[in-house]
């Protein structure tokens, strides 16, 4: 019989031949033959790591933590498995010991703080984004995150102070590499923009974009000669109703650049309220900015039930599937299921386009309504959206295109919810038809779909 030190060796150098699910096999028999071996369990969570099986290497790892509960290597294995399979208050538990062990580290303050933004405990995170950034002041990502932190909570100048690292030239040749090689100047906090032809780029998502974009009107408040929107690939949307302002789109850094050429300076969008040193009372929407193509409209109107008494209610309940946040923010189907069938005055219309929607047409609910393969952009949907009485998305994209078109939008948030819809209350200034509605244990839906219900019973027909 071979002797362990020898299994380990082989495993090792299965694994160094790029061989993982071998050096598992011989991993798995080491642990068989001697389950008191750390090592050997250490081993196999790593490679159960490497294969993908997450749950598998969480389970190693805590047969690890039985013959070593004090071995930080472990604890540190431990959280960073559970954190990627959302069991937050295990992760916790090891980011305490971890921080414990060694509170000099800006690591482990920043990781602790992770885990407590995901659990919704953010007035436990702040000090430790602080504490992180304040060892590690060079440290980009401390301070972003800091940025967002501090927004959250309401710290409006410190938090767009320290979110604008992400438009310092270390944030710029981490995340927009090409913006230094641009020959136009980026647009800073006190530089005049009178008589300036300024060219707004996007930022994040398409809904970060839409939120953003409204304040390019400070800018021509403040003087600005001529503003216009890099608008990714959606500059038909953005051109093609009431708004002000040209939109383009350019794919690839040439094309960018010579729009950028057109410009004396560019700003992102999200950098704007920091750029102008706007106040939060500065943010507050007066309603629709931007509008549906008519001919559009008068498609959907034409496809849709004429003079139904019914509610027209569309719906979104996941987003990105490749989004960090999004096991927080979507909502699993089957809990969905019993608002759809409870209300029988109203119709319900799919406003998101996703792999989720598969999931409800398995059901074949009669009063659910999927035209998402019409959605071929903005445009489209924006249209079906303007024939609808209300809204209702979790926090992606729809929610951000039904309340910038004036349509009313409820938004469904889980209790670990974004920066941008703060910590308490049912609005925002970011949309002034927005009505949010706030998990008030994280992870628990029913109880917010039920006020939904409630809500939605005593809501009159759009006029």
């Amino acid at each position: 019989m071979e002797k362990l030190p020898a299994l380990l060796a082989v495993a090792r150098e299965l694994l160094s031949q790029g061989e993982p699910a071998l050096a598992r096999a011989v991993l798995e028999t080491c642990v068989q033959r001697d389950p008191g071996s750390l090592q050997a369990w250490l081993e196999l969570s790593n490679v159960h790591y490497i294969l993908g099986a997450r749950q598998a290497s969480l389970d190693a790892s805590f047969q690890a933590a039985a013959l070593a509960p004090h071995d930080m290597a472990v604890h540190f294995n431990i959280a960073t498995v559970a954190q990627q399979l959302g069991l937050h208050e295990v992760a916790l538990a090891s980011r305490e010991k971890l921080l414990a062990a060694d509170s000099g580290n800006a690591g482990h303050h920043f990781n602790l703080a992770e885990v407590l933004d995901r659990l919704g405990q953010f007035d436990r995170a702040l000090p430790h984004y602080r504490q992180a950034a304040a060892l590690k002041p060079d440290d980009l990502d401390f301070h972003i995150h800091l940025g967002y932190a501090l927004l959250r909570l309401g710290h409006w100048h410190e938090g767009w102070q320290e979110l604008s690292w992400y438009w310092s030239p270390q944030g710029l040749e981490t995340h927009s590499p090409w913006a230094l090689a641009t020959a136009r100047p980026l647009l800073k906090k006190g530089d005049p923009v009178e008589g300036k032809s300024i060219l707004v780029t996007g930022w994040g998502g398409t809904g970060d974009l839409i939120m953003f974009a409204r304040l390019m009107e400070q800018l021509t408040r403040r003087g600005a000669k001529e503003v216009a929107l890099h608008a990714f690939h959606h500059a038909a949307f953005f051109s093609g109703n009431r708004w002000a302002y040209p939109a383009f789109s350019h794919e690839g850094a040439t094309g960018f650049f010579d729009l950028l050429a057109r410009h004396d300076a560019w700003v992102p969008a999200a950098a704007l309220p920091a750029v102008l040193g706007l106040e939060p009372a500065e943010l507050a929407s007066s309603g629709a900015y931007f509008s549906a193509d008519e001919k559009l409209r008068a498609g959907w109107k034409a496809r849709l039930p004429a003079g139904d008494a019914r509610k027209k209610v569309g719906l979104a309940w996941s987003g990105d599937a490749n989004n960090l946040y999004e096991h927080n923010r979507s909502i699993a189907t089957p809990v969905l299921l019993p608002l759809l069938q409870q209300l029988p005055d109203v119709d319900w219309y799919v406003v998101q386009k996703n792999e989720r929607n598969a999931e409800l047409q398995a059901f074949a609910l009669p009063a659910v309504f999927d035209y998402s393969a019409s959605f071929t952009d903005l445009q489209a949907t924006a249209a079906l959206m303007a024939e609808l009485d209300l809204v209702i998305s979790v926090d992606s994209l729809p929610a951000h295109l039904a309340a910038s078109l004036g349509v009313p939008t409820w938004l469904l948030l889980s209790a670990a919810a974004d920066w941008r819809w703060g910590v308490a209350g049912e609005t925002t200034p970011w949309y002034a038809g927005m009505r949010l509605y706030r998990q008030k244990a994280l992870g628990d839906w029913a109880e917010v779909l039920a006020r939904v219900a409630a809500d939605l019973q005593r809501l009159p027909k759009r006029v």
